[in-house]
């Protein structure tokens, strides 16, 4: 039988570093560097907007009813929460909403709130954020967060128990 052999190579690896100027990489151009280097910019500017635009969406500060009443002026039509205690009897329903006073270390403000208000909401003394805007002498809110504790359950312990047991 013949023995088959692989071949040969001619001559052992070649490592050493080539020269020769059809082995050099060809220089990128200007024009496809200053392409990139316009990308770059570009997506840096689109990023540096998005930032700035979504922190200023997000930037809603909080004032007291005296703080927001003491600063209207200043304040302008520029959105903010104003936190205070609905005044007790000053709730009147409205077409659009809501109107009520919120009053907070002895200041007050008229609050006119379109849309829904929160389930909880009454007409008695409870903290409430109103999110908006001065127009005028009035607070004009679209949305209304309150504060609520646990006294339903003190309250109302049977509407408890028939919740629990209506879900048997």
């Amino acid at each position: 039988m013949a023995k088959m052999e692989a071949p040969m190579a001619e001559s052992p690896l070649d490592l050493s570093p080539r020269t020769g100027p059809a082995d050099a990489v060809a220089p990128r151009s200007r024009s496809s560097r200053r392409a990139w280097m316009l990308v770059g910019v570009a997506v840096l500017a689109a990023l540096v907007v998005a930032v700035v635009m979504g922190l200023s969406d997000a930037t809603v500060f909080f004032r007291n009813v005296d703080e927001a009443v003491a600063q209207r002026s200043e304040l302008g039509d520029q959105a903010f929460r104003m936190q205070g205690s609905v005044v007790p009897d000053s709730v009147t329903k409205t077409p659009n909403g809501v109107t009520f006073d919120l009053t907070y270390n002895g200041a007050t403000a008229t609050v006119e709130h379109s849309g829904s208000e929160p389930a909880l909401f009454e007409n008695t003394d409870i903290p409430v954020v109103a999110e908006g805007q001065w127009k005028g002498d009035v607070f004009e809110s679209e949305r209304l967060v309150i504060k609520h504790d646990e006294s339903y359950d003190e309250d109302n312990p049977d509407r408890i128990d028939a919740a629990k047991n209506q879900g048997r």
